[in-house]
């Protein structure tokens, strides 16, 4: 391990939420918008078709601007999106958010980052019969490397440098 840097669990730098059951009944055409894991779509998150639900939920429900999702069940278990936008949503069920503690001690671009090198663990380890699923814990118990807050920003430079790389290379072909 390099010198400044610790070894931690992600739950110790994020809490993890699950979302609230609500219930079809509730879904309304206004309010507030609620996500499913449908609108997680290309790391992010797309409220075009949401449902909308009406009245106040549970504080640990919402979702603010810049918070990581994560599909916890079924055929896309470990797809991620971030929310991008403004105004608070809900959290519906089998969504995960991955929601940082502590802004000035993690970058929340390296913690994406992080999170998407872990798409083929997260797939390994889902378990379940039918359909696969993760729970809030054992993504919270990975190991997560943490380096000094500016080192974090320059691996997220340079990870984005080399993927822009790659996209100019595989338009040109």
């Amino acid at each position: 391990m390099p010198a400044g840097w610790a070894m931690c669990k992600l739950s110790d730098l994020c809490r993890i939420e699950n979302g609230f059951a609500f219930s079809s009944d509730d879904y309304k055409s206004q309010g507030i918008p609620l996500v499913r894991i449908s609108n997680i779509t290309h790391n992010t998150i797309d409220i075009t078709d949401c449902a909308y639900i009406e009245g106040i939920t549970d504080d640990k429900f919402k979702i603010s601007k810049g918070d990581l999702l994560i599909a916890m069940s079924g055929a896309t278990t470990g797809k991620m999106g971030v929310y991008p936008f403004d105004e608070t949503a809900y959290l519906n069920q089998r969504v995960g958010n991955i929601k940082i503690l502590n802004k000035f001690s993690l970058y929340p671009n390296y913690r994406n980052t992080y999170m998407q090198s872990k798409v083929d663990e997260i797939l390994k380890i889902a378990y379940g019969g039918a359909q696969s699923n993760i729970s809030a814990s054992i993504i919270g118990n990975f190991d997560f490397p943490l380096p000094p807050y500016k080192e974090q920003i320059r691996i997220v430079e340079t990870v984005q440098r080399i993927f822009d790389q790659l996209d100019v290379i595989t338009e040109s072909l």
